[in-house]
């Protein structure tokens, strides 16, 4: 069996070499990439206030409320993890909440919109 071949170009990913503590690591990933970060966040949160507009929710507040018990659930699974992702957020000059929500969207925002408590596994 021959394997399928793609038809697409390779992207040419931006890349950085990082030193230092996870927080450390993250701030200087955020400061660098602060442009990309800032475009990807206001892209996710526009496309996904438009999704919660269309299915009824209005305002992103309790989709806020939850990406930021998601990312307290983070923060104990993974500290080091956690610290990272404070770093980017602090070096990209965003809300450690909006960041993670934003990265986490789909997942995230399906806690507000699928039916059933999120808490009960």
């Amino acid at each position: 069996m021959t394997k399928p071949q793609s038809t697409l170009p390779m992207l040419d990913l931006p890349q950085l070499t990082v030193r230092g503590t996870p927080e450390a690591m993250g701030r200087h990933y955020g400061r660098h990439f602060r442009v990309l970060i800032g475009a990807f966040v206001a892209d996710r949160i526009a496309a996904v206030e438009t999704y919660l507009h269309e299915r009824g929710h209005t305002g992103t507040d309790p989709l806020f409320a939850a990406g930021a018990a998601c990312l307290e659930a983070a923060r104990a699974f993974d500290p080091a993890g956690h610290a990272e992702h404070c770093g980017i957020a602090e070096g990209a000059g965003i809300d450690p909440v909006v960041l993670f929500t934003a990265a986490n969207m789909t997942d995230v925002r399906d806690v507000i919109i699928l039916p059933g408590d999120p808490l009960v596994v």
